[in-house]
């Protein structure tokens, strides 16, 4: 089916949820890349940033502002690169790639790459974006 975009674990989604819960699990793995990093926010289900009496969308380019004090420049600069590209993925690979191609495993977004479409019994290799480690690094999906 055309016009779900796939994020990792979590199943396929509509461009504009995908959007906003691939931006949210950018904003999570910020740890895992910048082990200072210190959340102010947490993650609902729905892809939302929330806080004790805050919420945030972090698509929505006013909300975006809020959670970019929150946080120092290097971080939020990597935070938005990661939410950028899972849009990117979305509305340029994964939209328009088939879902249920018999001999094919789908393209997916595993948190902060891009696997397209993959023949199966194959091995997606696709070098790590500059905002996760640099250039060292490999995500490796096996369908």
């Amino acid at each position: 089916m055309l016009g779900q975009c796939r994020l990792s674990r979590f199943g396929s989604f509509s461009p504009k949820v995908f959007n906003r819960l691939s931006c949210a699990n950018c904003y999570n793995l910020l740890v895992y890349v910048s082990p200072d990093t210190k959340l102010q926010f947490n993650v609902t289900y729905e892809g939302y940033l929330v806080s004790d009496d805050l919420g945030f969308d972090p698509t929505d380019p006013n909300d975006i502002l809020g959670i970019k004090s929150s946080m120092q420049l290097s971080e939020f600069d990597r935070w938005r690169a990661c939410c950028v590209s899972a849009e990117r993925c979305c509305s340029k690979v994964m939209v328009k790639s088939p879902t249920n191609s018999s001999g094919h495993c789908t393209s997916i977004w595993d948190g902060w790459s891009c696997h397209k479409r993959t023949l199966a019994g194959q091995i997606s290799k696709v070098k790590c974006p500059y905002y996760v480690l640099g250039d060292t690094c490999n995500t490796v999906f096996d369908y």
